[in-house]
């Protein structure tokens, strides 16, 4: 076969070469304006890369993407971060050290400084301690970040993405919480100024925030609950808006009585509290029990607030009256169970 010029033509990865013939010239690449047809047919890619060297290694550079890029090969380890030569690790140091100082003082000395020089703003100023710290640690990793990873939009634009990820997973419990909030609004399982119980937790709704609701217990402590818990936990409202509230007292008596005369006595002790809400309905029910009669009065308190008021009444001047009419208790710990 004659040789026209020979200069096959080969594809790599999309892209057209061509090789010369001529030894001196053969190592070159040339991008062809068009696909030469030597002798109807195409060399095999391997055959061609097998006859020098150069050629083979000029190939493997061509079909990189660094060639066509510029070098810039974007997300790589190598373009991302500084090589360690370039990273000045006195200064990190430095850096990491003043951090952990501050941290130390703010932690000590404000609590110490509050303590002993303005008590009365304990309140205020000892819940921003938290917040100065992580206010120490952000500012750390922004003066180190850039001593490390070189600043170009790519290499932002990664980090900001990846800081994003990060803090999603993080804050997924706190938008759950938030997401709850927005439901809560609503379907308005319950309001302020509503006795709850939500888990374990009874008491007044004082204040519903976007993350949580807070609830004072009888014994006056404030507990915060995350609106989360209402995915998963059972809430039970006892006055649904309103300001009245069922109060139940037991009496746990024995056997040997007459029923309707313990009845009537315990509706008496009833109607003649300074609780009771006067337009609602007294009942008083008995169930048997394997020591004896369970008695219960059912009654409501003029203001919801008032129910532990209205029990202890009830339950004082109750066990007057019955011991009056020779009624004993069951004082048995099976009594209660």
């Amino acid at each position: 076969m004659a040789d026209r010029g020979w200069k096959p033509t080969v594809t790599f990865g999309g892209r057209s070469v061509t090789k010369d013939k001529n030894p001196k010239t053969r190592t070159r690449l040339r991008v062809p304006i068009a696909m030469e047809d030597i002798g109807g047919t195409l060399q095999p890619l391997d055959v061609l890369c097998v006859r020098t060297t150069a050629f083979d290694s000029t190939v493997s550079k061509f079909n990189s993407e660094e060639f066509w890029m510029g070098g810039n090969t974007v997300g790589s380890q190598s373009e991302m971060m500084r090589h360690w030569s370039q990273i000045d690790v006195s200064h990190i140091v430095l850096i990491v050290v003043v951090a952990w100082l501050a941290n130390v003082l703010i932690q000590r000395i404000v609590p110490w400084a509050v303590r002993k020089i303005w008590p009365h703003t304990r309140f205020f100023l000892l819940p921003w301690v938290p917040l100065l710290r992580l206010i120490i640690l952000v500012a750390a990793v922004v003066g180190i970040a850039p001593l490390v990873v070189k600043p170009t939009p790519e290499n932002l634009l990664a980090l900001f993405g990846a800081g994003g990820l990060a803090i999603g997973f993080a804050f997924k419990d706190y938008l759950s919480c938030l997401l709850a909030g927005i439901v809560l609004l609503i379907e308005r399982p319950y309001r302020v100024g509503d006795w709850v119980q939500i888990g374990d937790t009874f008491g007044e709704v004082t204040q519903i925030d976007l993350r949580t609701v807070s609830i004072r217990t009888p014994d006056d402590n404030q507990v915060l609950i995350p609106h989360a818990t209402i995915w998963t936990t059972p809430i039970s409202n006892a006055t649904c808006g309103q300001h009245e509230l069922l109060c139940v007292t037991n009496f746990y008596l024995h056997p040997e009585h007459n029923g309707v005369t313990v009845c009537d006595a315990l509706r008496n002790i009833a109607l003649t509290s300074v609780y009771l809400k006067p337009d609602r309905k007294i009942v008083v029910v008995a169930a048997q029990r394997p020591f004896g009669l369970h008695y219960k009065i059912k009654a409501y308190p003029k203001d919801a607030r008032e129910q532990f008021l209205f029990i202890s009444d009830l339950t004082i001047r109750g066990h007057d009256a019955l011991r009056q009419l020779g009624i004993q208790p069951i004082t048995a710990p099976t009594a209660v169970t």
